[in-house]
């Protein structure tokens, strides 16, 4: 496989470009171009975002990108592309995969502004805009996390009395008050960091997700 390998996540993010709410004329040659330009092996993962304000929405650029969105590395799920001229909106090596991928994936690239229905998205400077959502618009609804993709780190419930996990924080071994044998740590990336393996010495601070059977609880590390 192609070099580099890059895997940011982004997600719930309302991006706007430099056109803004499209009313704004750009000048010859300005870079400002794409949204997303997605290429050199890059495994970018987008979800539940809402993007305007460019001239171009989305470019996944070569067959490299192209087999991590087909595989397991990389998602652009549930995002609305909104505003973008006809042809504009996604450019690809092989359009037909990525109109087949953006139709399974919920994706949506036909969407105005005037579907999104913020409530004072695009102010006159030095007013403070507002990208809460009014009641009817189309991003109010259909976004998700498949347990699929995230496997189980989108189900965190909360420690209760039948189950704990201390001290939390922790800057070094975790206990659970119960005899677990099998569990699973993930850091904020979904990364497995350990496994049966309570010293969490060697970790970095901040927020760590134990998967128990179905279960996922929170445990940060402090030190």
């Amino acid at each position: 496989m192609a070099q580099p390998l890059t895997a940011p996540i982004f997600s719930n993010f309302t991006i706007i470009g430099a056109k803004g709410d499209g009313t704004v004329s750009l000048p010859i040659g300005e870079k400002f171009e794409k949204a997303f330009r997605l290429r050199r092996n890059t495994a970018t993962s987008v979800f539940n975002s809402i993007v305007t304000g460019w001239e171009k929405g989305a470019s996944f650029e070569g067959t490299a990108v192209e087999d991590n969105l087909a595989g397991d590395t990389m998602y652009f799920h549930s995002n609305i592309l909104s505003n973008f001229n006809v042809g504009t909106v996604c450019l690809t090596t092989t359009p037909g995969f990525l109109s087949t991928y953006f139709s399974q994936n919920y994706n949506d690239s036909t969407s105005t502004n005037q579907d999104i229905n913020w409530v004072t998205p695009f102010t006159p400077l030095g007013l403070t805009p507002d990208y809460r959502l009014n009641v009817g618009s189309v991003a109010a609804t259909g976004a998700n996390f498949p347990d699929d993709i995230f496997d189980g780190i989108s189900r965190v419930v909360e420690l209760t009395n039948d189950f704990s996990v201390y001290p939390n924080p922790t800057n070094g071994n975790i206990n659970f008050s119960k005899n677990i044998e099998n569990f699973v740590i993930y850091n904020s990336m979904g990364n497995v960091v350990k496994q049966n393996d309570t010293d969490l010495s060697n970790l970095t601070n901040g927020v760590y997700f134990i998967q128990v059977d179905q279960n996922t609880y929170k445990v940060s590390v402090q030190k």
